[in-house]
């Protein structure tokens, strides 16, 4: 398929769109009638749920997932943007193991048209068909939010159309039968009605009647008259419309323009009373993620869209109690889909016998001292029948066995210069099924050994040696099972003969993203020493006047110089393991800069 540029895209668009010829096809699992949105069994179904918007480390996910059910809520929305298939089926198996439907959705391409840095549809196209196959396998589970408040305040209404018309008929030509979810205009607040008022003609793309029309609640729907009446404008009309994000503050955006609401505070009370008066669901956002922003600085504070502190279902905030314990909140209406209790005629897993989880691995590539290769090693599994898995590693210098643990599913690796690794991993669903992965990473053919890898003066048993010495197990402390006693004698006496590794960490500045007058980035703390790191600070400066709007996963001060300190969550970094915060800021025209990070653990 042809990728088409952002310029002039709504004539191609228009183009393509028209151009395809689809015949009906039969309904999805999910489904539609007039205003109601039915399950796989038929029965009616009201959304409860809350966005995952900030993802947690995949040590935790579990038991974040596990948090989540416990509120009661039905549904959890899910950003797909970085994920790859497997890593995306890890997500389905957990939403089926607690029973919450799987709401998947492409965030980036928010605001086209205000936030140029957007991805144009084309490019969100692109991203669809590496989940086909994870789709049509869970029609059953996954709903799809084809891209999240796609149009931005300027978008024209024949962009818009023309958007959710390629999108719809696309999907369908691929043979995905999920239901869709179409966003609303204004950055998902449709302020403009432009979904609105013409709400039956973006229905009408999907020939198979299967796509539902979302809307986002944030300043634009700031007292009750205002939320029933948008709401109402669907519900009288027989429509199916759905909250599929709201939050009691502004959601304030880069590169958001000619937004006329200056109000900061949201009515989410009325919000959730009147969806519930009028069978309207909801999805809130969200569960957690955003840091509390130094008040001295005039940035906007996300902290109140937490619905629990530090993904600690512990530490409920206000809202988070507003929307899962109020009269009408999520504890007291929410109803799980039908099809997780009762079973579905269209599910067929159940006939097949327990089946064998799928896994992958991967490895997200850091810097390292010394020719080394390092990078965090991490098995992207998933079980059909939602089974806890367990997970063994075996880690081999070419065909020679120098480590075997039991561990999670995460942990870092370093390799010295002229080793080959090759790793071997054993998953387990306690079921009787076992998968064997093998994946050799290769030999890192750099010749700076450095003298402190080892004390010993063999070239080769100095790489060997210090190999062991430097592999450690890596995420939360829920889900560490690697220990001294653990670890093979090799490896102890491997780490006790060698010499310290590197300093005590290492400071990374990282730009993932820039556009015009905006970038996102990340600062990762690695720790390169032999003991735990305990409170860790660091700071950095601009020098081109560029500023921080917003940040996550550390306390943030101070402005130009900035300082970050750790939460309680992240502020231990264990031998060989890497933290990373970010954050998203303004700058002038010209690349983001990548200044030095400094502090006592940046050594």
């Amino acid at each position: 398929m042809k990728i088409f540029k952002k310029h002039g895209l709504i004539k191609a668009l228009g183009t393509l769109a028209l151009s395809c010829a689809l015949s009906p096809m039969a309904y999805a699992d999910w489904s539609v009638q007039g205003s109601q949105i039915l399950d796989p069994n038929g029965k009616p179904f009201v959304y409860r749920g809350v966005n995952l918007g900030i993802l947690p480390p995949l040590a935790s996910l579990s038991q974040v997932y596990a948090d989540i059910a416990a509120t009661g809520a039905n549904a959890v929305r899910i950003p797909i943007d970085n994920l790859t298939s497997a890593q995306a089926e890890v997500h389905v198996n957990l939403c089926k193991q607690y029973k919450l439907v799987c709401v998947f959705t492409y965030v980036l391409s928010a605001g086209y048209v205000d936030n140029f840095a957007a991805p144009g549809v084309m490019d969100v196209l692109n991203v669809w068909p590496r989940f086909t196959d994870l789709l049509k396998a869970n029609t059953d589970y996954v709903v799809v939010d084809l891209s999240s408040a796609n149009a931005g305040n300027n978008a024209v209404l024949d962009y818009y159309r023309s958007v959710y018309q390629t999108m719809i008929q696309m999907m369908r030509i691929w043979g995905i039968k999920n239901q869709l979810i179409v966003s609303g205009a204004n950055w998902g607040q449709d302020w403009g009605f432009m979904m609105r008022d013409n709400a039956e003609t973006l229905l009408s793309f999907d020939l198979q009647k299967n796509t539902v029309l979302s809307v986002h609640m944030y300043e634009a729907y700031r007292d009750e008259q205002t939320i029933r009446s948008y709401l109402e404008s669907f519900t009288t009309r027989n429509l199916p419309i759905m909250i599929a994000e709201f939050g009691p503050i502004k959601r304030d955006r880069l590169n958001e323009y000619e937004n006329p609401f200056t109000t900061t505070d949201v009515d989410v009370d009325s919000i959730i009373n009147v969806s519930q008066e009028l069978n309207v669901g909801y999805i809130g956002w969200n569960w957690s993620g955003y840091n509390t922003v130094d008040p001295t600085l005039n940035l906007p504070d996300y902290s109140p869209l937490n619905i629990v502190t530090d993904f600690n279902s512990q530490q409920i905030t206000s809202w988070g109690n507003q929307l899962i314990n109020s009269e009408t909140g999520i504890k007291a209406t929410a109803k799980a889909a039908t099809h997780f209790t009762e079973g579905s005629s269209s599910s067929s897993s159940s006939s097949v016998g327990n089946l064998p989880p799928k896994v992958e691995i991967t490895l997200e590539l850091a810097t390292a001292p010394c020719g080394a290769l390092a990078g965090q090693v991490n098995a992207y599994a998933s079980d059909p029948e939602g089974d806890p898995l367990t997970f063994s590693w075996e880690i081999y210098n070419a065909t020679t066995k120098f480590s075997s643990y039991e561990n999670g599913p995460s942990f870092f690796l370093t390799w010295p210069a002229q080793t080959d690794i090759t790793l071997g991993l054993t998953t387990f669903d306690g079921n009787g099924n076992v998968v064997k992965t093998v994946d050799r990473l290769g030999k890192n053919t750099n010749s700076d050994t450095c003298a402190n890898f080892s004390s010993s003066s063999s070239s080769s048993s100095s790489v060997r040696s210090s190999s062991s010495a430097i592999f450690s197990s890596y995420g939360s402390s829920s889900s560490r099972a690697v220990s001294s006693a653990s670890s093979s004698s090799t490896s102890r006496s491997s780490a006790q003969n060698s010499s310290s590794v590197a300093t005590q960490g290492n400071c990374r500045y990282v730009v993932h993203r820039q556009w015009d007058k905006g970038f996102s980035a990340s600062i990762q703390i690695k720790n390169t020493g032999k003991h735990p790191i305990k409170r860790w600070d660091v700071q950095w400066q601009y020098t081109d006047k560029s500023t921080i709007t917003d940040s996550w996963n550390a306390k943030l001060k101070g402005h130009n110089p900035y300082s970050a300190k750790s939460e309680k969550w992240n502020e231990t970094i264990n031998p060989g393991q890497t933290v990373e915060f970010g954050f998203n800021g303004k700058k002038p025209a010209g690349p983001a800069q990548t200044p030095v990070v400094t502090g006592s653990v940046c050594r």
